[in-house]
């Protein structure tokens, strides 16, 4: 069981790090572009099935569909704080058409590890020189009574995904504009985006995928109309490097 544990934890280490080596410099006094535009989003997590098991990490997949960038797959994982079980999540991505893949996540209580790992398909644009707000994905952890609803996570190892209810949990999601929020945290966390223009840019549909094998339709989460931006999207920001 230790082992099993040790596995879990070297594997989600892995996608800490993948999403920190490319996320934005929390250290940087100006944005690098030659990096990519900035792509930011939140996301909140509450397992109602097993409250005591909340999140301690989470994080999206960012999956290329077309673009620039040279990776196919981008981790974006995060411990900062956003609000109650809420995480902000920064990723430098170069300009492209992108979508949303997974939700990922960790819930630590000793000595129990869950994970979350469920798939979704949200697209999203990615304009050169900018910050670009996503929205906030919203999701709540639910006895999964349904054999087409996907599970919140895998079920191994067993007595973790079980006890945490993430292995017998799904999700059900909900889409916001939490620009105001989300953007100061944003600003307050990194000193290179504190004077710069941030596009508000809510996800507005995303798609949940159901188990293998079955014939149910996607579920689709739309954002709600009194939500979506009627703004104009400001100028690029101008491309200055620095550290």
């Amino acid at each position: 069981m230790k082992n099993v544990i040790k596995a879990l934890f070297a594997a989600l280490a892995i996608i800490v790090l993948s999403g920190c080596a490319t996320s934005l410099d929390k250290t940087a006094t100006a944005v690098d572009w030659t990096k990519g535009s900035v792509v930011a989003i939140s996301v909140e997590l509450h397992n109602e099935y097993k409250p005591n098991y909340h999140p301690t990490h989470l994080g999206v997949v960012i999956m290329k569909k077309t673009g620039t960038d040279s990776r196919q797959r981008i981790p974006a994982f995060s411990a900062i704080p956003a609000g109650t079980n809420a995480y902000l999540v920064t990723q430098q991505i170069q300009p492209g058409q992108y979508t949303l893949s997974k939700i990922y996540g960790m819930a630590h209580k000793f000595p129990i590890v869950g994970g979350i790992d469920f798939s979704i398909d949200a697209p999203f644009e990615v304009t050169p020189n900018s910050v670009i707000y996503l929205g906030r994905i919203t999701a709540v952890n639910k006895e999964r009574k349904n054999k087409d609803d996907q599970s919140a996570g895998g079920v191994i190892p067993l007595i973790d995904q079980a006890v945490s209810g993430y292995g017998n949990g799904t999700l059900s999601v909900v889409l916001k504009d939490n620009y105001e929020e989300d953007v100061k945290v944003l600003k307050r966390e990194f000193i290179a985006v504190q004077k710069l223009d941030v596009v508000r840019s809510p996800l507005k549909i995303m798609k949940l995928e159901r188990t293998t094998g079955s014939s149910a339709a996607l579920i689709e989460v739309k954002l709600p109309a009194a939500m979506v931006a009627t703004q104009d999207a400001p100028a690029p920001n101008l491309p200055v490097t620095g550290k």
